[in-house]
């Protein structure tokens, strides 16, 4: 799984009202010479439930033209994207479209390829996977969490990775000797763990017995970190 780092207005606004609860301690006429400054970190580990599959599609053709191969692509998609158009709960979107020069049989050809990624509850997009792909080539799948999941839950860990932090750096002052002073910075950042794309072989669609979906990927791990530095007072 690869680690990605964002920034968010929820992380944001966490951080603005950490500041205001702690204005007070600005304004106490402590000069520089009295204050010891202290730098530290904590991080606060949440899952979220992998409740969408995201699923993306390509469909390609090989043609001496690059016109004709053009027109075959363009009509698949434009197939998949009248059938996706009758699902409003399916979110959809083209996400790319190359065409380059390949030698098949020592033929030279133009290869012209679209694809498309779509997203929605595992038992909803299944059986549509199992129609596209009559006419298109599923290239990838992965289970994912939804956006406002995953926001609730980044929410309740920088929250509480906050209360913990301003803990921990009372409890500096404390061990030092000294009392609470206030917060000079503090930064917030969202550590966010996806699993790969894994291939998922979906029946046919004139097949009776929806498409079986594996539900092994139930969550995805996230990990809010804070950082900064506050001061203590004698």
């Amino acid at each position: 799984m690869v680690p990605s780092y964002r920034s968010s207005a929820v992380l944001g606004g966490l951080v603005v009202g950490l500041f205001l609860l702690s204005s007070a301690a600005w304004g106490d006429g402590a000069g520089d010479q009295d204050r010891t400054h202290i730098e530290l970190s904590t991080t606060e580990d949440y899952s979220v439930p992998a409740t969408l599959l995201r699923a993306e599609l390509s469909a390609s053709a090989d043609r001496d033209d690059p016109v004709s191969a053009a027109a075959s692509v363009n009509a698949s998609l434009q197939w998949a994207s009248r059938i996706l158009a009758k699902e409003p709960a399916v979110h959809w979107q083209n996400v790319g479209y190359r065409s380059f020069r390949v030698e098949v049989d020592k033929r030279s050809l133009w290869r012209v390829s679209g694809s498309l990624m779509v997203e929605a509850a595992p038992s909803l997009l299944g059986p549509l996977l199992a129609q596209l792909q009559t006419r298109l080539q599923i290239v990838s799948t992965q289970f994912v969490a939804s956006p406002a999941g995953h926001e609730q839950a980044e929410k309740r860990a920088a929250t509480q990775a906050l209360q913990v932090w301003r803990k921990r750096a009372e409890e500096a002052c404390t061990a030092l000797g000294l009392r609470w002073g206030g917060i000079d910075s503090v930064r917030l950042s969202d550590r966010w763990q996806d699993s790969g794309p894994r291939p998922v072989i979906f029946a046919a669609a004139r097949s009776s017995t929806p498409p079986e979906i594996p539900m092994g990927e139930g969550h995805k791990a996230g990990q809010v970190e804070v950082a900064g530095s506050a001061w203590c007072r004698s």
